[in-house]
């Protein structure tokens, strides 16, 4: 292998839900040059050969830098005076810092961070650009912020990131420049979104610029939902009720869930119940494709002739995988259609409210008023 091989293979790209943040006071997570296994989604690289000049804007620069070396310079304390480019971190000065360096070998050196920003939109990125460098070198350090969708292909430079000089001058470090941008519609709902933030070789000596509180944070989770039916049973036959199993939105991956009926006071055609209202019905693994938003599940209902009140039964998802939800539950109503002659104590029932509130229904029966 070669040594830009070896080092990959250290590299951490496993894309990281949100909220997502790093602000580097964990001096653990970094402990040997060039490795990144600790850093949960981040990967530094050297970005060689990526410009061929010094003083490229970054912004121009929307190759793919997986290629090049993984690369940072670990426990490091002293960034006035280290002047190997590329990323390394300061983990010995007041507040540690992961930095990028641009150099003759060190062309475009970069942070990329994974993200997996499945049921999230609106997605934000915040992070400050910290001239750490107090020596008397003096250049002009542009800073640019990039995506992309997917690990592969070319980046997609973000104006609003671009930070035309995040360096404060010679023998100063004092400068600290916020960078606040909302991410782009395509960036919502991704199993890997990748941010770039590059600097490049600039003319004169280089300045160390730390990538510092780095925040990202979303919204909108996905959430599973099942409508209520209600619908008349019908006088013979079935009647089909059609309940919807929705999303609030689509997401990356499948869905799958369980579903089954449950008596209310409705009862199923199961042996030993009494009556006969709808038939019992359950399935497992039932999938919403990626993508896609919902799936549909029948319960038949059987008609008859008999007056009786509305009655009830439920579909309960269960089992539900591939997004953070509880179970639900759908109602299904069945109303009464027929109308036969009832009794007036099988109106009034056995409660406060008689069991036909809100139904017509017929009677007949003998009255007499008690004095």
């Amino acid at each position: 292998l070669s040594e830009s091989s070896l080092r990959t293979v250290h590299a951490n790209n496993t894309p990281q839900s949100l909220p997502f943040t790093q602000n580097w006071s964990n001096t653990t997570l970094i402990t040997m040059d060039d490795i990144w296994t600790g850093v949960p989604g981040i990967i530094g690289y050297r970005g060689d050969a990526l410009t061929g000049s010094t003083g490229t804007d970054p912004q121009t620069i929307i190759a793919d830098g997986s290629g090049t070396p993984a690369d940072v310079n670990a426990n490091r304390n002293d960034p006035d005076l280290f002047i190997t480019g590329g990323v390394s971190e300061f983990d010995g000065i007041a507040n540690p810092v992961v930095a990028l360096q641009g150099s003759g070998t060190a062309d475009a050196p970069h942070l990329v961070i994974h993200l997996n920003t499945t049921g999230q939109t609106n997605i934000n990125v915040t992070y400050n650009l910290r001239d750490i460098d107090g020596s008397a070198d003096n250049a002009v350090q542009a800073v640019a912020l990039q995506y992309r969708v997917g690990g592969t292909g070319n980046y997609t430079n973000l104006p609003a990131g671009f930070v035309a000089d995040a360096s404060s001058g010679p023998s100063l470090a004092t400068l600290v420049t916020p960078v606040n941008v909302a991410l782009p519609a395509a960036c919502d709902n991704q199993a890997l979104v990748e941010l770039r933030i590059i600097t490049t070789n600039a003319v004169n000596n280089d300045e160390w610029i730390g990538v510092d509180d780095i925040s990202i944070t979303g919204s909108g989770a996905p959430s599973l939902s099942i409508n209520d039916v209600t619908q008349a049973e019908g006088n013979a036959g079935t009647t089909t009720f059609t309940f919807t199993v929705s999303l609030s939105q689509a997401v990356a991956g499948n869905v799958t869930f369980d579903i089954a009926t449950q008596d209310g006071t409705a009862q199923d055609d199961n042996p030993g119940t009494e009556d006969n209202d709808y038939v019992a019905k359950s399935e497992t693994g039932r999938t919403i494709t990626a993508g896609n938003t919902s799936a549909t599940f029948t319960v038949d209902v059987n008609g008859d002739v008999v007056g009786e009140p509305n009655e009830t039964f439920f579909v309960n998802v269960t089992n539900v995988s591939g997004i953070a939800t509880s179970d639900v539950q759908g109602q299904g109503t069945i109303t009464n259609d027929d109308f036969s002659v009832l009794a007036i104590h099988d109106i009034q029932g056995n409660g406060s409210t008689s069991p036909f509130n809100g139904q017509a229904v017929t009677t007949a029966g003998i009255v007499t008023l008690l004095k």
